[in-house]
């Protein structure tokens, strides 16, 4: 009696099993009859698109239409394109450009059966519907390549009975109206193989910068890999369980003669090895562009985008977005980084000590503010998007000193030839006190101004502080450089400021430099000067913009810090840095100079930074390298000049290739020149040895003295 109840209720349960099943499958086939003709000229048109193919990118929006794109584009200051952007990353490519042995793989590893069947396999299909009985939910599919079609085409993609049937459907009538090849064709241009990547051209692209012709059997197994899982199985996702994944279809492909079996361990190691030594986009973004010729400058621009416009309208809007970035200039920035790391003279001799090792480099236009190209690491992968340029904050060290010599100049404290005695002292400082030491723990006596700028002494520095005060530095010339901008700088009004404790980004020392090469004038920086929609119409008055530096503004904003005079003090003084005398001395070994550049080192207590600016009156350059890990540091002797200041020379040289240089205009209504003695400032006779020529003064300051 038991077993015939429990029989009865197998009966009855299996009944409305299928009874369930047959309302689905019957209610599928309805939504499929009723939508069949619109969805199947669209993949006709569809088809076409892809047959005909001019290189463009096609897509399939929502409804099942073929859509054109339109995608927002980036330009740099000449109008040529350094971004594109794009809602996938889809390249179309011929049945024909397949090798064979993709082609052979793929069929092999996800439809054995596929010159056979009419769309579907009983045998996947029967074996599925077990698991996902067994499982009480969807957990396997048993799709052909056909299905797999269907469904990216036809259906929501989300994991349920009745989306199994439409694509069982869609796949018989695929059959019904396409060839295999066909069929190959529309799949291997469609299916999705993770972060934005659509297609098979795209997707080697995207992985490998190959060519699909050109791709060997363990890429093309990587790439097989992916399919079923794009974000579960993306070697940029999860590489221990794709190395996993990949190795299982190599000794499949083993099987099917389609993999040599000499030396494979060898070479699957190899392989990954030389993969993950290369996870580099500097081609294509992480985020979805066509075009991508400066990476961290794209991003950066996106991001900002992404505050002001829908996602769609940066996808698809047709947003021209006219950028200060010169490619040049972009490009000798990369190039000159490019192989600088392995020229670096490094006392560790670990070199995997130095492996992860960063850089920001960032080359703005003075008189105008515009940024003209940065990079913002040393290179742009998956793993490494932090725009150091702009997104870091650390201490600049003695890069931050000539402003303090420029506030001592301009309030007529000192001059030049002012003698400061370089020797130990102490201050009380908010409560403590403070006791400041040279870099080399050596002192010189008495020495002037301009020596103690040049050399950069740190018991100078921190006198001249004290007499100007912190509070008159920060309140009258610091923070005014940035004033009514979003930058944020904190500034703290103790004696430490002389020795640059204050951390700050690469973008942000820029901006100040800015003023000391624009003749003290400040100017806002900027790196959009317009966004226009798909119609030419100029929208940058739609935007609020004021409170972003991104954007150029559109009135005046000049802003007088420091007199010409002071600027042009400055200036010269500063050209002494790179030369024998100075602390850039190092960098002048390998790297002659061409020109008359000024600027300043800087490096952080224990080595930990190491900085270097170089500006002329057309140009402000500023490098940082360092770790990310703010507590490591760069070794014993690594200093600004020895570590950045090969760098900046290396730029400017190239800067200034193919263009004239011209010198800082002298303020002749400010500035007096006079010939002076070394060391004691006195003012030159006929006689006099030692003489130093042509040391600018402000009127009224030069020395009386002979």
């Amino acid at each position: 009696m038991k077993i015939k109840k429990i029989i009865m209720i197998m009966i009855l349960l299996s009944s409305a099993i299928l009874l369930y099943i047959g309302g689905i499958a019957f209610f599928a086939y309805l939504e499929w009859h009723n939508n069949k003709e619109r969805l199947l000229n669209n993949l006709f048109e569809y088809h076409e698109k892809i047959k005909n193919y001019k290189d463009q990118s096609i897509i399939l929006n929502d409804e099942g239409k073929v859509v054109e794109l339109q995608p927002s584009v980036i330009y740099d200051r000449q109008q040529k394109v350094i971004g594109e952007f794009s809602p996938t990353k889809r390249e179309i490519i011929h049945l024909s450009d397949i090798p064979e042995n993709l082609i052979q793989s793929l069929i092999n590893i996800e439809d054995r059966n596929f010159y056979q069947h009419k769309g579907y396999s009983t045998k996947g299909i029967l074996r599925a519907f077990v698991k996902n009985i067994l499982s009480l939910r969807v957990v396997e599919g048993g799709s052909s390549i056909t299905q797999q079609l269907a469904k990216i085409l036809f259906t929501s993609r989300r994991r349920n009975l009745y989306r199994k049937f439409l694509e069982l459907y869609g796949a018989i009538n695929i059959e019904e109206n396409f060839s295999k090849d066909d069929i190959l064709l529309m799949y291997l241009n469609t299916v999705y193989f993770g972060h934005g990547t659509y297609g098979v051209r795209s997707a080697s692209r995207l992985y490998f910068n190959k060519k699909v012709r050109n791709l060997n059997q363990f890429e093309i197994a990587l790439l097989i890999c992916i399919i079923p899982a794009p974000n579960y199985y993306s070697p940029f996702n999860n590489i221990e369980l794709t190395q996993k994944k990949h190795l299982i279809i190599l000794n499949s492909l083993q099987h099917y003669n389609l993999v040599s079996t000499k030396d494979f361990m060898d070479r699957y190691h190899n392989f990954w090895d030389n993969f993950t030594s290369k996870l580099d986009i500097s081609s294509i973004s992480y985020w979805k562009m066509n075009i991508n010729k400066a990476p961290y400058a794209v991003e950066y621009i996106r991001q900002y985008l992404e505050e002001h416009f829908t996602i769609p309208e940066i996808l698809q809007g047709n947003l021209k977005v006219s950028t200060t970035i010169d490619l040049n200039v972009q490009d000798i920035i990369r190039e000159s980084v490019k192989n600088y790391f392995s020229t670096l003279n490094a006392p560790v001799t670990n070199k995997d000590y130095y492996k992860d090792l960063q850089i920001a480099v960032i080359v703005t236009k003075p008189d105008s503010g515009d940024v003209l190209g940065f990079i913002g690491g040393k290179n742009f992968t998956f793993q490494n998007q932090l725009n150091r340029a702009f997104h870091i904050k650390r201490q600049v060290g003695s890069a931050f000193k000539p402003f303090i010599y420029a506030a001592g100049i301009e309030e007529k404290l000192f001059s030049l030839t002012s003698i400061i005695t370089d020797q130990p002292i102490k201050y009380k400082d908010k409560n403590r006190y403070y006791s400041p030491k040279n870099y080399d723990s050596k002192y010189e006596g008495p020495v002037m101004f301009r020596k103690g700028l040049i050399r950069s002494i740190n018991t100078v520095s921190v006198q001249i502080l004290h007499q100007l005060t912190p509070e008159k530095l920060i309140n009258n010339y610091v923070e005014p450089i940035y004033f009514d901008t979003s930058i944020n700088i904190n500034f703290l009004p103790v004696l430490s400021l002389a020795l640059g404790t204050v951390e700050m980004s690469p973008y942000e020392l820029a901006l100040a430099y800015n003023v000391l090469a624009n003749g003290g004038t400040r100017v806002y920086p900027s790196l959009i000067n317009r966004v226009r929609d798909r119609y030419n119409t100029d929208i940058i008055n739609n935007i609020s913009i004021k409170s972003n530096v991104l954007m150029k503004w559109e009135e005046s904003n000049n802003t007088r810090i420091f007199s010409s005079g002071t600027t042009y003090i400055i200036a010269d003084t500063l050209k002494r840095v790179f030369s024998e005398e100075g602390t850039a001395r190092y960098a002048l070994k390998n790297n002659p100079l061409r020109i008359e550049l000024s600027g300043k080192t800087g490096t952080t207590s224990g080595f930990k930074d190491a900085w270097c600016v170089g500006y002329t009156r057309d140009y402000v350059v500023v490098v940082w390298i360092g770790f990310d890990d703010f507590k490591r540091s760069l070794g014993k002797g690594m200093t600004g000049g020895v570590v950045a200041g090969p760098l900046i020379l290396k730029i400017f040289d190239k800067l200034y290739w193919n263009r004239t240089y011209q010198d800082f205009t002298i303020p002749t209504e400010e500035i007096l020149f006079c010939d002076i003695v070394e060391n004691t400032g006195n003012l030159a006779t006929f006689d006099s040895t030692n003489i130093i020529h042509k040391v600018p003064f402000i009127n009224g300051t030069e020395p009386k003295g002979y």
